[in-house]
């Protein structure tokens, strides 16, 4: 539950900086904050472990009660 919830802090970071960058984009927002969209997107990569190790926990339990 620990991981879900920092990777929705990740999300939250992400869409705020996002808000940051206007609509549509402007170039200048963009250049200012592209490094750390880039560290947040990064870290977002991260989390396909965490789902991967879940998957790969859960689902034999589910096969096994088939």
């Amino acid at each position: 539950m620990k991981e879900n919830r920092a990777s929705e802090k990740i999300m939250s970071d992400i869409s705020m900086l996002i808000g940051l960058l206007g609509h549509p984009p402007k170039p200048e927002a963009f250049a200012e904050h592209s490094q750390a969209l880039g560290a947040f997107i990064e870290q977002l990569s991260k989390i396909d472990i965490h789902y991967t190790r879940k998957e790969n926990q859960l689902f034999p339990v589910l096969e096994a009660h088939q």
